[in-house]
């Protein structure tokens, strides 16, 4: 049986929210109604069929933080490492060196 870690402060979390959309967000604190996140980016299609980033949220500053309602969202799970990869070079502009 495999037991999964569930997501903590500072995870970077998957999102599906109600109006279908697929947001990637660092996570700051959960509440009993919301969650609270910063820097959500949005999972769009990208070139040659692949997937791309772009800020889900253009006229907020994205290092503020956001609070989403639990009862608009359908899923919350700690994203994928290789897609939490991509998202941490977006957001620091870093590249990120796997052995």
């Amino acid at each position: 049986m495999l037991i999964e870690t569930p997501y903590k402060s500072g995870d970077i979390i998957s999102l599906k929210v109600t109006s279908g959309e697929e947001v990637l967000a660092k996570l700051v604190e959960e509440k009993d109604d919301v969650i609270i996140i910063s820097k959500p980016f949005a999972l769009v299609p990208g070139q040659g069929g692949g997937l791309g980033m772009m800020p889900w949220v253009l006229s907020v500053n994205p290092d503020s933080k956001m609070s989403i309602n639990k009862n608009t969202t359908m899923l919350i799970h700690k994203s994928d490492e290789g897609i939490s990869k991509q998202y941490l070079e977006q957001t620091t502009g870093l590249t990120m060196i796997t052995k």
